[in-house]
């Protein structure tokens, strides 16, 4: 077999073309065959490749839902008179009921406990629906004193649940049967304007049912493996240092969390209340003899910089002291660094933000004036901790109140943290997207022409080109705020990249890198729209999926594989290669289809074959249980293939069996 050089070695690309809830083990992490030559025999060889699995979903997906917003009256549940009262919803896919939230309020001193079911449903759907039956699932009890006298949304968890079915109708359903007209429990409910998809429904004894043209508030989730709900959606997210959590999160509701993969912790607000803003941040620092360092938070709109001893409690939010920040120059940035922390502000004169103020983790108070300043005109886009050599500060051109990505006017600026001034500019060629600090490289994403975007290394006082992502572009998030979105990320040392979704592949998370056996590439691609991506204090990757004017559903990648049989099915397609005198595809392979309908399908597309055309495509003898030439490899013949360029596309279809495709070999004369 002759060496192909390895410019040419195809990038494979997995990813799953239709992505559902019903069944979330439809993802893999592929990896592009990665060549060596094996000093003993001289022979090319195949380096040995591991399979990934699909992300686990942690924090619960929002199936249905009536706002509380739509709240207009209100009725009282005790024994003796209404005891139960329902709504019915439409549930699309398959997916295990997690949670219920309904609008509740206590009226006097009731005793005793709430509950919530969910019923299977009669009626004709969104006119007079109504459970039938007996209760299908409870959920744990809440206790009704703690609830207040003003209306709130409460949360009941279903540890023991049922899968709901796709397409089906249910009914939820709160439950109270104690207390009397002087204590009761009052749910809230719109009846004037109801304009939900199902209507209410109410019992006095949990047997006879009456329909109601009304909406409860209602909100019903399903999925995950913990019952703790985000609020709002993640903007920043970064690891832990103590071990209580892996990960620390804020939301854009100024809402911050703990996360490890077993649990989601509530840390509260850190200025007392929510908020509303995608520019929410945190950083941590410090240290000293009474506490392991702080948790800080900042967000666009307030002056102050908020911290929590660590482990971070909601209990243990104060503001820092000394000067306040400006409140009109976008997110308030963070990145420790030597000593200190800094923070991105502007000034009364001009605030897009160019200039840098010192956090004291010692004093606890920000320092004024600032440490550095760009100057009139220039924002600070983001901020690395180079290594604690210099402070790498992204900078470009700008208007009042944020900075404008202008393809001739973004720089990268050195900072020694000492010196007045920064110690060294360098042009970035094109737009700034990103950059990020990976096994004490400097990695920058440039956007450098419309359509193509390229990574780039910092090397002494220059920037040079790493890779050209030719799968799709760089994910630049438009429109999401400064710090909501975050394209790369340190995957176990190689460089992530969030990339542009395309017509095959569903914001996939591109991996390059390089190691002892060569040049790595790989995606890792679901279907979801991770904005945040961190790896956590214990090693673990935890990915935040952006839920456009919902809440960011939470996700780790474990290590294992799964143990419940079902495995994934994959996508691979390669990019255009160059090549001559294909006469032939070599399929490796872990284990060949084993039964059934298991199958590895195939589709070459070819380009300059076609004289009137152009191109071709040729759909192949898929490998099957019953076809397949030996245990590792099959190899398919492409004799009569006259292209110049040659693109692969591979998938998998399982049901017994767990495919990992190894590589995709061309061989040519």
């Amino acid at each position: 077999m002759r060496k192909i050089p390895i410019e040419n070695f195809l990038k494979m690309n997995p990813d799953i073309p239709q992505y559902s809830e019903k069944n979330q083990s439809y993802l893999i992490a592929g990896a592009n065959p990665v060549y060596y030559l094996d000093e003993k025999t001289q022979e090319e060889q195949v380096a040995p490749l591991s399979a990934s699995i699909d992300w686990l979903q942690m924090s619960p997906s929002l199936l249905d839902s009536y706002s509380e917003a739509n709240q207009d009256t209100q009725t009282s549940m005790y024994n003796g008179s209404v005891i139960s009262y329902g709504q019915s919803f439409l549930n699309v896919n398959a997916i295990p009921l997690s949670a219920v939230k309904f609008y509740l309020k206590k009226f006097g001193t009731p005793t005793g406990n709430i509950t919530a079911t969910i019923y299977a449903h009669t009626g004709t759907f969104g006119v007079n629906g109504k459970p039938t039956g007996s209760a299908l699932a409870t959920s744990e009890p809440v206790s009704i004193a703690g609830l207040t006298t003003s209306f709130a949304l409460t949360q009941f968890n279903f540890s023991s649940t049922i899968t709901l079915s796709a397409n089906t109708p249910y009914v939820i359903v709160v439950n109270y049967g104690g207390g009397d007209g002087s204590n009761s429990l009052v749910i809230g409910y719109d009846i004037s304007t109801p304009s939900g998809a199902g209507n209410a429904s109410y019992s006095f004894n949990d047997v006879a049912w009456t329909a109601q043209n009304a909406d409860l508030c209602f909100y019903v989730y399903g999925g995950g493996t913990q019952f703790t709900i985000l609020e709002g959606n993640i903007t920043h997210m970064i690891p832990s240092t103590d071990g209580t959590y892996s990960v620390y999160a804020i939301t854009d509701k100024n809402h911050v969390y703990g996360i490890t993969t077993t649990a989601i912790t509530d840390l509260g607000y850190p200025s007392g209340g929510a908020g509303s803003s995608t520019d929410c941040y945190l950083a941590i620092g410090g240290g000293g003899t009474t506490y392991s360092g702080y948790l800080f938070a900042t967000w666009a709109i307030s002056g102050n910089i908020y911290k929590s001893p660590l482990p971070a409690t909601s209990a243990t939010w104060t503001t820092c002291g000394g000067t306040a920040l400006q409140t009109s120059c976008g997110s308030h940035i963070m990145e420790s660094f030597l000593d200190f922390i800094a923070v991105k502000d502007g000034n009364i004169s001009y605030l897009q933000g160019g200039q840098i103020r010192k956090l004291d983790v010692s004093a606890l108070t920000v320092g004024a004036p600032a440490l550095i300043d760009l100057g009139t005109g220039w924002a600070i886009m983001s901020m690395r901790n180079y290594n604690n050599k210099y402070l790498a500060i992204a900078g470009g051109k700008a208007t009042s109140g944020g900075s404008v990505n202008g393809y001739t006017s973004n720089y990268l600026f050195l900072w020694d943290g000492i010196s007045s001034r920064y110690n060294y500019s360098i042009k970035i060629p094109g737009q700034f997207i990103d950059m990020k600090v990976i096994d004490s490289v400097l990695y920058v994403a440039v956007k450098v022409a419309s359509g193509k975007t390229c990574l780039y290394f910092l090397y002494n006082t220059t920037l040079r080109k790493v890779t050209t992502p030719q799968i799709s572009t760089i994910f630049a998030g438009a429109g999401l705020g400064e710090s909501i979105i975050s394209p790369l990320f340190d995957f176990k040392n190689y460089v992530g990249i969030h990339l542009d979704s395309n017509s095959d592949l569903t914001h996939p998370l591109m991996v390059y890198g390089k190691d002892e056996m060569g040049e790595i590439e790989f995606v890792h691609s679901s279907g979801r729209f991770f904005n945040q991506i961190c790896v956590g204090y214990d090693g673990n990757l935890f990915g935040g999926e952006y839920v456009d004017s919902s809440t960011t559903k939470m996700y780790y990648l474990p290590t294992a594989l799964p143990t419940n049989g079902i495995y994934q099915q994959l996508l691979y397609k390669s990019q255009w290669i160059p090549i001559k005198n294909l006469q032939a595809i070599d399929i490796y392979y872990e284990t060949p289809p084993s039964a059934g309908t298991d199958a590895i399908n195939i589709t070459i597309y070819g380009q300059g074959e076609d004289i009137l055309n152009g191109n071709s495509t040729t759909v192949l003898t898929a490998i099957t249980p019953t076809n397949y030439l030996t245990k590792k490899r099959h190899r398919l013949d492409l004799q009569g293939f006259t292209g110049s360029q040659v693109m692969i596309k591979l998938s998998t279809i399982n049901s017994t069996w767990r495919p990992i495709i190894r590589a995709i070999v061309p061989i040519v004369k």
